[in-house]
């Protein structure tokens, strides 16, 4: 379930008994996967304002559905009269209905205009305002990979679980599991055939088994962060030694037939990582110094530079931290043109994977 009791007593506010919540949170959830094409149970969000959001529409349209289900319960009660002081009688409408004590409040003019009334009466009146409440808690809210939970459009990612929804084993919420990257659609079966996973173990893009050998290069990633009605670029790097780099291009071309593809492939053990890895859309939430004290790897804006390959006598001493971009305005891409006329080999990320066989990050660059 996306939210249990406790947190729908404590945090929402609500008054549903547990077995109520649990048959209304249900029917919820089905409303939600249905309007956000199911993302949520294989790309939960991780961040945390996130995650709150989903729960708070969860727990909201759970009470829409159980107070139209006490209208529905309570109107064949509500028909007969109330007598009034002159002797004379009207009809009588339930307008309210509350939990525990039982109380009830009757409308003499006959009718209850009420949205939940009107939504009882009229399914189309209920889908319509089971739509707004999703949009307005779910709108602008991404789920894991960093698309929006209302995009209705062809999904740019696999379908394959990266982070499933929480689970509240006997009535509490079960720990997070750590976010991994998404995992990109060639890494599965029926995909290129370059970095599929394979029952014995992972492989480099020529068949040979990874064994570790060669592990012995460096390279700096600089995650990119913009911001500001004028696109300022903020650089954020992270050094990771004991990596393997592949000049393949000629390989992968050789492989897919096709000349854009990637220069520059590196293997990153994830057994020993100078910081904590963080999903593209949560990177993007933090703040300066979270951004400082952690990486992430995001296809498109980030690129690599080659810190240290001693085949190539490459041994360079390259900035890391945080880099404000128009520092370095008097070259095309600020930083990153300033890398790339100083330093060379410097590549944007256009591939990222991850590996559990032999547990390791793999990106390409060009």
């Amino acid at each position: 379930m996306y939210a249990n009791h406790d947190y729908y007593i404590t945090e929402y506010g609500g008054k549903m008994s547990a077995d109520d919540f649990k048959r209304f949170a249900r029917r919820a959830e089905r409303r939600i996967d249905s309007i956000t094409g199911g993302k949520l149970q294989y790309a939960f969000p991780a961040n945390d304002r996130d995650i709150e959001a989903v729960k708070d529409c969860v727990c909201e349209l759970a009470d829409f559905l159980w107070q139209i289900d006490s209208y529905n319960n309570a109107s064949m009660e509500s028909i007969g009269t109330v007598a009034q002081a002159d002797g004379t009688v009207k009809g009588k409408v339930i307008t309210s209905v509350s939990s525990g004590s039982e109380s009830r409040n009757y409308s003499t003019s006959g009718i209850a205009n009420t949205s939940i009334s009107e939504a009882a009466k009229d399914r189309k009146v209920a889908d319509t305002i089971i739509y707004g409440m999703v949009q307005d808690n779910l709108g602008g809210i991404p789920d894991y990979n960093g698309i929006n939970l209302l995009y209705a459009g062809v999904y740019p990612y696999s379908t394959k679980v990266v982070n499933p929804p929480p689970t509240y084993p006997k009535g509490e919420q079960a720990e997070p599991s750590n976010p991994q990257p998404p995992i990109d659609s060639d890494d599965q079966d029926g995909g290129s055939g370059e970095n599929n996973l394979t029952e014995g173990g992972a492989t480099d893009n020529n068949g040979e088994e990874d064994d570790g050998i060669g592990y012995v290069d460096s390279i700096i990633v600089y995650n990119q962060y913009t911001y500001g009605t004028m696109q300022e670029q903020t650089y954020f790097g992270t050094r990771f030694d004991n990596v393997r780099i592949e000049l393949t291009q000629g390989a992968n071309q050789k492989a897919s037939g096709m000349e854009n593809t990637s220069v520059c492939v590196v293997k990153i053990p994830n057994t020993n990582l100078p910081k904590p890895y963080k999903a593209p859309p949560v990177w993007l939430q933090l703040t300066a110094e979270e951004m400082l004290g952690s990486f992430t790897l995001n296809k498109g804006n980030d690129f690599f530079v080659i810190a240290k390959k001693g085949d190539l006598g490459i041994d360079v001493d390259l900035p890391a931290g945080m880099i404000e971009s128009d520092s370095y305005e008097g070259y095309d891409d600020g930083f990153m043109g300033y890398v790339k006329v100083n330093y060379g080999y410097a590549f944007t990320v256009d591939t990222v994977d991850v590996y559990t066989v032999i547990p390791r990050f793999e990106i390409g660059g060009k």
